[in-house]
């Protein structure tokens, strides 16, 4: 009985792989080139831990946020585009004490914003395709931490028509350059919608940091093309 029902699916899914339709996805031209495109995303960061130096650590959590993209396909294989997401990690940073051997925990979360300009190169010109891409931008993170004492402020109400005070607590943050590399699988749906995933790493040269932190990245997109 397990033969007869291997077999069966050896030969479901040989047909699947050799049929005529499902060939052609891959085969015949796409619906890309010369098309402007948008999606939207879920954006996955993975944890990571890095040496902040002077016997300091920072453990991140991993969280899922949310993104968008814009691009431009070239022809049916290569698209420029800009993408950006948004996530807010947990973490756990262990920071010495002035002046003694002793250190403390710091917990909080970190919001941290990614701007990459990505170059993508589809494998096939058909409307289902495997992909790698490529990029370099800016992340700007915030820790959520006090910098300093609260600094007061006055501005115009234009509402009420006169001046109002108040205090803002400034955090340190952080403004790097970025980079990254990804693979993935595109499936044009239609000849205006598609889906797209892929796996990745980035790479951040935070002025912070004693190394260069590196955080595994998942995008999940579905996308519109005009």
């Amino acid at each position: 009985m397990k033969n007869t029902i291997l077999h069966l699916a050896v030969v479901t899914l040989t047909g699947l792989f050799t049929s005529q339709s499902f060939a052609q996805m891959f085969i015949e031209s796409g619906q890309r080139s010369g098309r402007t495109e948008f999606t939207i995303q879920a954006a996955y960061q993975g944890s990571e831990t890095f040496d902040l130096g002077a016997g300091s650590e920072m453990k991140t959590s991993s969280d899922t946020g949310f993104g968008m993209s814009f691009g431009h396909n070239i022809d049916n294989h290569w698209n420029i585009g800009f993408n950006m997401n948004f996530n807010n990690a947990n973490y756990n940073a262990t920071v010495p004490l002035e002046g003694s051997t002793e250190t403390t925990n710091i917990k909080s979360k970190v919001d941290s914003f990614n701007g990459q300009l990505n170059a993508t190169y589809h494998l096939f010109e058909g409307n289902l395709t495997p992909f790698i891409s490529g990029g370099i931008g800016w992340t700007y993170t915030d820790s959520n931490i006090a910098d300093g004492p609260p600094s007061s402020a006055c501005w115009y109400d234009p509402w009420y028509g006169y001046y109002r005070c108040g205090y803002y607590q400034t955090t340190h943050t952080d403004t790097s350059f970025s980079y990254n590399a990804a693979v993935g699988l595109r499936w044009d749906i239609s000849d205006k919608h598609f889906l797209r995933g892929s796996v990745g790493k980035q790479w951040v040269n935070m002025s912070i940091a004693d190394n260069t932190p590196s955080f595994t990245t998942g995008r999940i997109e579905f996308g519109f093309m005009m």
